[in-house]
């Protein structure tokens, strides 16, 4: 059995964590309607499915699912949430390619990701190798730097771990979604590995850029949100990433 957790961020901002492999979906409630960051790892869609019955809110009222990247930990269940409700998933140009499934890997690779597990602590290595999640975007709607959704999100386009990497700036909770442009370690943030780093100085610049946004909660996409942040742990993390000469291996 898959072990989940609800965890509060803000009144209306509430995590959706998977301990096991410690990744983290969000959803944001409004009165009729509630709007999901990202859609957790199950392909069938479960996890946000779970989240909802927890909330005691019928699984139709997901209007919006706003995807960081195409990696499977944080779009698996869109393609079937979208189905099942008719969301809008919301994703970068450059992410299309791959949440359809048009460039798979070929060879070996596939037959490789063809054995691993779609779910658990495998479960984004198959994405990874197969170069696409595991069920195919029917359709989604293209947003860029500046785009603005439901009056209250901010896209914000965060390269470095992905090229079609894109965060969200909830306005009015001042919550951050960083989806893997940052990490967060305790109660200080950290760095996404080097080996899951794809551009050094573009992950740079997006970090810097997340980390000056004066949030009053920071959601990354694995361990667990960080709630009103020190400014000066912060502004230390800044320093160190403006003058960083090689990116950590573990991300620590």
């Amino acid at each position: 059995m898959v072990r989940r957790q609800l965890l509060q961020v803000t009144d209306r901002v509430l995590c959706v964590r998977l301990p096991g492999y410690l990744s983290c979906s969000y959803v944001v409630l409004y009165d009729d309607h509630v709007v999901c960051v990202d859609s957790g790892m199950d392909p069938d869609g479960g996890d946000m499915g779970w989240a909802m019955r927890q909330l005691d809110r019928p699984l139709e009222q997901i209007r919006s699912i706003l995807v960081t990247h195409w990696h499977n930990d944080h779009c698996g269940g869109a393609a079937r949430l979208r189905a099942r409700t008719g969301a809008t998933v919301y994703h970068h140009p450059a992410a299309r390619p791959k949440l359809q499934r048009q460039d798979r890997a070929r060879g070996p690779r596939r037959w490789l990701a063809r054995l691993t597990p779609e779910v658990g602590m495998l479960g984004p290595i198959r994405a990874l190798l197969d170069a696409a999640p595991p069920i195919a975007l029917d359709e989604g709607r293209e947003v860029r730097e500046g785009d603005r959704l439901h009056h209250d999100f901010l896209v914000m386009e965060t390269p470095g771990h992905d090229d079609a990497h894109l965060s969200f700036w909830f306005e009015p909770d001042r919550v951050l979604f960083t989806g893997d442009a940052l990490a967060v370690a305790g109660d200080h943030v950290s760095y996404m590995s080097r080996w899951l780093t794809a551009d050094v100085e573009s992950a740079r610049r997006s970090m810097l850029r997340c980390l000056g946004m004066d949030a009053r909660a920071l959601c990354p996409g694995h361990r667990h949100p960080l709630v009103d942040p020190d400014p000066a742990m912060l502004e230390a993390v800044a320093e160190r990433t403006r003058h960083l000469a090689r990116w950590p291996i573990y991300g620590c």
